[in-house]
């Protein structure tokens, strides 16, 4: 059964592997990354800091999101997403480094019901619902 949206605040900085989710402490595995002027997480990270459920096809390199009623699927390399069954297209795709799979935050996120906060001056993101 798809969980549902709960009230959430995650506060990060590029390059650093600390976040802020509801204002504990967790530490990221790879740190926030500008890629092509786009802010990229572990999808594990945002999947499980908003409460999503998560799916990943390996073989596919296919990535799944859904909340509540909204899906979100991506995959890697590719500009092309599916969300709530409409073809969608990216700015940037998703991509592995080091073995970790990174996502587009803002793409992600906004797709699933989040606002995202962009500070260039202090490279911080905040996601919130």
């Amino acid at each position: 059964m798809p969980q549902t949206k709960r009230n959430v605040t995650i506060q990060l900085t590029i390059g650093s592997r600390t976040a802020y989710v509801n204002g504990q402490t967790k530490e990221l595995i790879i740190p926030p990354k500008l890629l092509s002027d786009r802010a990229f997480l572990p999808l594990r990270f945002i999947g499980e800091a908003i409460g999503a459920n998560l799916d990943w096809d390996p073989t596919e390199q296919r990535i799944t999101y859904t909340l509540g009623s909204r899906n979100v699927t991506l995959w890697i390399g590719r500009t092309e997403a599916i969300v709530n069954g409409q073809s969608r297209t990216l700015d940037v795709a998703p991509v592995l480094t080091n073995g970790v799979t990174l996502v587009p935050v803002r793409f992600v996120t906004e797709a699933l019901g989040f606002r995202v906060d962009w500070y260039e001056n202090t490279q911080n993101i905040i996601i919130q619902q």
